[in-house]
C-alpha cells in the first residue's frame, strides 16, 4: 500500500491545475495549436497584469487595480517603496485567489534610482511549492 500512495501523490503533483494561452498567442510548432502556460507561470502572468492594471481600466467590472502608476511619479524614497509594497500586497490578496502570498519586496534601483524592482513570492492554493518572480516598475511618459 505504501508504494501505491507514492505513485498517486507523484501523479497528482504533476497535474496541470491552471492553464491559459500565452499573451503573445504563440503557435506550438509541433501541434499547430496555441501554446499554453500552466500552473505557476499562469498565476505569475495574472499577477503581473493585475499590478499594471489601473483603476477603472476595465469598463463595467469592479477590478480596480491599484494606485501603482500614480506612486511611480512620487519622489523615489522609502515611503514610496512601502506604499508600493502595501498596494501590491492588497491587489494580489484581493484579486488573485489562486495565490497565497508569501512575500512582496520593493526596492529602489541602486544605481540610477529611476525604477523599482518588485519581488513577489507566493504558493499556489493546491501546491505548497513556492513560486517567485521579479519585475521592474518604471515611469512611462
Amino acid at each position: 500500500m505504501g508504494n501505491r500512495s507514492a505513485i498517486v501523490t507523484s501523479k497528482i503533483s504533476n497535474t496541470i491545475i491552471y492553464s491559459d494561452f500565452t499573451t503573445e498567442f504563440v503557435v506550438n510548432p509541433l501541434t499547430q495549436q496555441l501554446a499554453l502556460v500552466t500552473n505557476g507561470q499562469d498565476v505569475i502572468d495574472s499577477i503581473k497584469r493585475l499590478i499594471m492594471l489601473q483603476p477603472f481600466e476595465r469598463e463595467y467590472e469592479d477590478i480596480g487595480g491599484g494606485i501603482i502608476q500614480k506612486l511611480l511619479w512620487e519622489p523615489a524614497d522609502t515611503a514610496t517603496s512601502v506604499a508600493l509594497e502595501n498596494d501590491i500586497t492588497n491587489t494580489i490578496n484581493t484579486y488573485e485567489p489562486r495565490a497565497q502570498l508569501v512575500e512582496v519586496t520593493v526596492s529602489l534601483s541602486p544605481t540610477t534610482q529611476d525604477y523599482y524592482v518588485v519581488g513577489v513570492a507566493f504558493s499556489l492554493v493546491n501546491n505548497p511549492q513556492p513560486v517567485s518572480f521579479q519585475m521592474i516598475l518604471s515611469r512611462v511618459r
